[in-house]
C-alpha cells in the first residue's frame, strides 16, 4: 500500500489545521517535530526581520508580541508569534482531543540534523508511518533556510513587500517567471548570519526564560522525551 504524508509546521500552530484534516480522516498517524522553544522563536524572527516583517531587536519582539496579538492579531499570526508557536503542549493536546484515534511520534528537531542521532530518528519515522522496506540514509549534509539576514533590506522590503513600483513591474514578467525571479532575487540578497547562539541568548530577559523552561517542563511530561537540554 501507498505511504501519503504532508509536512507544514503551520497544521501544528494553526487552530482549524486538526478540524480541516479530521474532516477527511479520522486517524491519521501524526509526528511532532519539536524544536527548543527560544531556539525556534529567534529563527522566526530572523526570517521575519529578513524578508521586512520585524523591526525590533529580538528581545523587544519578545515583549512586544501580546500587544501586537492585540492590536493586529492576524498578522502577528503569520509573522511575529514568536512565544506562542513555542507553546507546543496546547497544540498537542489540540490535536489529540480532535483527532482522539490518531497515533502521535515526538521527536527533537536536533535529533534529526545531528549525525549521531539522525539514522535512528529517522528510522522512528518510517517504521511509524508503516514502511516496510529499510530506511536509506538521510542527507544532513544538505542545509535549507540557513539562518541569514538580507544584504539589502530595500531590495528584500521591495520583494516581500507591497507597492506600485512593485506592480508595474509585475505586469511586464509573464506570471510563470514571476516566482522564479524572486526567489533567485531572494537567495543573492542573503547574507550568512555570523555570530554565536550566546550572543542571542544573552539579549532574552529572564521573565522569557522562566516561561520557556516551565513549558519545557510541561513538553517533557506531556511527551516523554528527554528534554533536559533545552532548559536554561
Amino acid at each position: 500500500a501507498d505511504v501519503m504524508g504532508e509536512v507544514d509546521p503551520n497544521y501544528m500552530f494553526q487552530e482549524e489545521a486538526p478540524v480541516r484534516i479530521a474532516k477527511y480522516m479520522d486517524s491519521p498517524k501524526v509526528v511532532f517535530i519539536l524544536r527548543e522553544p527560544l531556539d525556534r522563536a529567534y529563527s522566526q524572527y530572523l526570517m521575519s526581520f529578513r524578508i521586512g516583517y520585524e523591526t525590533l531587536h529580538f528581545a523587544q519582539a519578545l515583549q512586544a508580541e501580546e500587544e501586537r496579538y492585540r492590536t493586529n492579531r492576524e498578522f502577528t499570526i503569520n509573522h511575529n508569534s514568536y512565544m506562542a508557536r513555542g507553546r507546543y503542549c496546547e497544540q498537542i493536546n489540540r490535536f489529540r482531543e480532535i483527532l482522539p484515534k490518531s497515533e502521535f511520534l515526538f521527536l527533537k528537531f536536533n535529533d534529526l540534523i545531528e549525525e549521531e542521532t539522525c539514522f535512528s530518528n529517522y528510522s522512528k519515522i518510517c517504521s511509524f508511518i508503516g514502511l516496510k522496506s529499510k530506511p536509506i540514509p538521510p542527507d544532513i549534509s544538505r542545509a535549507d533556510n540557513v539562518a541569514s539576514l538580507a544584504r539589502s533590506q530595500f531590495i528584500s522590503n521591495f520583494i516581500h513587500g507591497e507597492s506600485n513600483v512593485k506592480k508595474y513591474i509585475g505586469k511586464l514578467i509573464p506570471s510563470k517567471h514571476k516566482l522564479r525571479i524572486a526567489l533567485f532575487i531572494d537567495k543573492i540578497n542573503r547574507s550568512p548570519l555570523q555570530g554565536k547562539v550566546e550572543d542571542w541568548r544573552s539579549s532574552v530577559p529572564a521573565e522569557f526564560m522562566k516561561t520557556a523552561n516551565k513549558e519545557v517542563l510541561s513538553i517533557q511530561e506531556l511527551t516523554a522525551l528527554d528534554l533536559k537540554d533545552w532548559l536554561s
